[in-house]
């Protein structure tokens, strides 16, 4: 199944991954993104991040792929516990 949207992502998110408690899940957007499907979905803001100067550690080899560099945004939400 592909997700296309924020949207679809956070819809899904909330119903397959609901954690049998109650828990926090976070995610991060570039900092010049709105985050606008976020805020709708009950997400907050918690922090902006400074950017990256990349990717790549020595434990997690990675290569560059344009998004070092770039600012971020930390969102937060509270999921409720339980599967419907």
């Amino acid at each position: 199944m592909a997700i296309r949207t924020a949207r679809a992502f956070v819809a899904w998110t909330h119903r397959y991954l609901a954690p049998p408690v109650d828990a926090e899940l976070i995610t991060y957007t570039c900092a010049d993104e709105p985050g606008t499907s976020l805020r709708a979905a009950g997400y907050r803001q918690i922090a902006h991040c400074p950017p990256r100067p990349g990717w790549d550690t020595p434990s997690r080899p990675r290569a560059s792929r344009g998004a070092d560099s770039l600012a971020r945004v930390l969102w937060e939400v509270t999921a409720p516990g339980g599967r419907p």
